[in-house]
């Protein structure tokens, strides 16, 4: 029950990344959405860590505030505590220079935290999946653009 719950989770991620993405596109059609990366991600919050987790999401938030590449960067939490982080990203630059701006925080934060899912959205290159370790990609099959 618990892992359909968490497959829910993920889907309903992707249904809401797929409607911002389409009204970020309309609002802002010089972006090149070709280049945009999606990455859903769940993980829990080790209880001990609550506190300081909290402190520094807080921190990750004010730096990509800034950013202009960072195109959404939300956290969603689910009755059984497990969080969803979605974050859009205009390029996979953009995604490195998040990664460069907040290098203190995310460590941190991996230590702070336990993952459960990753899912990468979005056509990337071989370096990034080999660099982030990532297993779970999908590329753009298709879409209707506005």
């Amino acid at each position: 029950m618990r892992s359909i719950y968490k497959k829910l989770m993920v889907a309903l991620a992707l249904i809401f990344s797929i409607g911002v993405s389409n009204t970020y596109a309309q609002e802002n059609s010089e972006l090149d959405s070709e280049k945009a990366i999606v990455f859903i991600f769940s993980f829990k919050v080790k209880p001990e860590n609550q506190k300081r987790y909290d402190e520094v999401r807080k921190q990750q938030f004010k730096i990509t505030e800034g950013e202009e590449g960072t195109l959404q960067y939300e956290v969603f939490k689910g009755e059984d505590g497990v969080y969803c982080q979605l974050e859009r990203y205009a390029s996979e630059e953009a995604l490195f220079t998040h990664v460069q701006n907040t290098s203190k925080q995310l460590q941190e934060w991996m230590q702070l935290t336990e993952p459960v899912q990753t899912i990468t959205l979005g056509n990337v290159s071989d370096n990034l999946i080999k660099q982030f370790q990532l297993k779970e990609v999908y590329g753009r099959y298709a879409r209707v653009k506005k």
